[in-house]
């Protein structure tokens, strides 16, 4: 059943949200739930994948960022002691 397949996809997205259930097992369904055969499941599903892979790439990008300001500021600090 289609409804009844939307409302399990949204409640694990939400507890994974939530940081309740954030396991294979968790990913595996949704990823079965993705290559489904009813449409509005197969829609969250994917919506979940993407929006987590986006959220991720963000993160990702703001700890690149804060290792490359650290790195910046501990070369500044050699090249600062080498010159003294």
């Amino acid at each position: 059943d289609d409804e009844l397949g939307k409302r399990v996809v949204k409640i694990m997205m939400k507890l994974y949200a939530k940081k309740i259930w954030r396991d294979n097992k968790t990913i595996n369904i949704l990823a079965e739930a993705a290559l489904g055969t009813y449409h509005k499941t197969v829609k969250l599903a994917c919506i979940f994948f993407v929006e987590t892979t986006e959220r991720f790439d963000e993160e990702l990008d703001s700890t690149e960022e804060e290792f490359e300001q650290e790195d910046y500021m501990g070369l500044i600090h050699k090249v600062s002691t080498k010159i003294n």
